[in-house]
């Protein structure tokens, strides 16, 4: 389980700045009224950059956390927080079908995965690691997102990890790099070469 960490500097305070208040005063009517900062679990309020319908960038208050459809006869529906891109064609097909967005980052952070000898299953352990692409202090994460119930609700898409610590992390894009993710005439699987692969890492011990 990841969580995402945003330094309230000068980046995220223009993103702010800019973001959609007609979507932030629904937030409000739904009884959702601060946009915070440092360590986001999931189920928080975030900035999302997006396409407009009419092609331009947005950016909108999405909530973390998303309902995946069912498959009518197959499937039951689940709700998922990260998805993974590794997936079925079929499962992917639908996927894609979603709409795409950015989370602005600071940094992340990567619960620790602990192998049980007894059981042979990995579980959580008690600290985490602190995730930075080597070389920036703010990149973006790349999500997918539907509506739901009239709110923009997001899920992480995530891959197979770079790193023998943790077994799977978020896509992440650089500043230089983000149209290529919003652009829906770009075939998604096409775009993950471009993503960050060097990671920066801080181990936190007993972090709970």
């Amino acid at each position: 389980m990841i969580s995402i960490h945003l330094e309230d500097g000068r980046n995220i305070q223009t993103i702010f700045h800019h973001m959609n208040q007609n979507m932030v005063k629904k937030w409000y009517i739904k009884g959702i009224r601060s946009y915070p900062t440092g360590d986001l679990h999931p189920g928080a309020l975030l900035p999302a950059i997006a396409l407009g319908k009419a092609g331009d960038v947005c950016i909108v208050p999405m909530q973390w956390g998303m309902t995946f459809p069912p498959i009518p006869g197959k499937t039951s529906a689940s709700f998922l927080y990260e998805i993974p891109t590794d997936i079925s064609t079929e499962k992917k097909t639908r996927l894609w079908a979603f709409h795409r967005c950015l989370i602005p980052m600071s940094w992340y952070y990567e619960h620790e995965y602990l192998l049980n000898h007894l059981t042979g299953k990995s579980d959580y352990g008690n600290g985490r690691f602190l995730c930075q692409p080597a070389g920036t202090d703010f990149s973006y994460l790349a999500c997918i997102y539907h509506i739901e119930e009239g709110f923009p609700t997001f899920a992480v898409c995530t891959c197979p990890s770079c790193m023998d610590i943790f077994p799977r992390m978020p896509v992440i894009f650089g500043k230089d790099t983000v149209h290529l993710w919003l652009s829906p005439k770009a075939e998604p699987d096409s775009l993950f070469r471009y993503r960050f692969l060097s990671l920066i890492t801080d181990y936190e011990a007993n972090c709970g």
